[in-house]
């Protein structure tokens, strides 16, 4: 049961932190192209491959850590 509660949290903070750049970005650039969800998987895709490669090759995480990658 703890390891569904640290993905709804994390899940939920990840869901507000996307949202909340989207609409920063939207804001600040706006335009017709969605800018924002754009940059946002970019972004959150180089994150992804940068944590999965430090923690398979250079760390050894909690496994409750391993649930957010």
């Amino acid at each position: 049961m703890e390891r569904y509660l640290v993905v709804l949290a994390g899940a939920g903070f990840g869901g507000l932190a996307r949202y909340v750049a989207g609409v920063w970005i939207m804001q600040k650039y706006g335009g017709r192209f969605p800018l924002g969800t754009f940059v946002i998987n970019v972004t959150g895709s180089l994150f992804i491959g940068v944590l999965m490669t430090l923690l398979t090759e250079r760390f050894h995480p909690h496994p409750y850590c391993v649930c957010f990658s």
